[in-house]
C-alpha cells in the first residue's frame, strides 16, 4: 500500500520504521530521549535522513527548537508561561537551566512556572499567569 508518511511513538517503532525505509518520511512523537546520541539523527536542528519529530529529552537544543517553532507561529511573543504537573523541585533541578538557556538565545523571557496538578487547577493557573 502506498504510504506518504509514517508516524510512530516510542523507541521500538522508530527503529522498526527506520529499518523499513529510508525514503518515506518518519515523524516520531516522543520517540527517543536523545535521538542524537542514539544515532537516530545528526542533530535536532537538522536531523538529516527521513526522520524528524519530537523528543522528551531535557536539553537546550530541544527547548530551543520548541521555542523557535513557537516564536515562528506567534512572532510577537516575548514571554513564555510554563505549566508544571509534578514537584516544582524537579522543574528547578532538571528543566529550568536548559529552558532558560534556550529562551535567552531567542530573546524570550521564561515566567516562573505555575503548578497545575489537576484539571481543577487550570483556571487558577491562567489567573496566576495573567498577573
Amino acid at each position: 500500500m502506498p504510504v506518504d508518511v509514517i508516524i510512530v511513538g516510542g523507541p521500538t517503532p522508530v527503529r522498526a520504521a527506520m529499518s523499513a525505509t529510508t525514503r518515506i518520511p518518519i515523524v516520531m512523537i516522543v520517540g527517543s530521549s536523545d535521538p542524537v546520541s542514539e544515532g537516530l539523527v545528526k542533530s535536532l536542528a537538522h536531523p538529516g535522513g527521513n526522520l524528524t519529530g519530537s523528543t522528551y529529552a531535557v536539553s537546550p537544543e530541544r527547548f530551543g527548537k520548541q521555542l523557535e517553532l513557537l516564536k515562528e507561529a506567534a512572532p510577537g511573543i516575548s514571554r513564555i508561561g510554563v505549566w508544571w504537573d509534578i514537584q516544582m523541585a524537579i522543574f528547578h533541578q532538571s528543566w529550568a537551566v536548559p529552558l532558560e538557556a534556550a529562551a535567552r538565545k531567542l530573546s524570550l523571557q521564561i515566567q516562573p512556572p505555575v503548578q497545575v496538578l489537576s484539571r481543577d487547577g487550570v483556571e487558577g493557573a491562567f489567573a496566576t499567569m495573567k498577573q
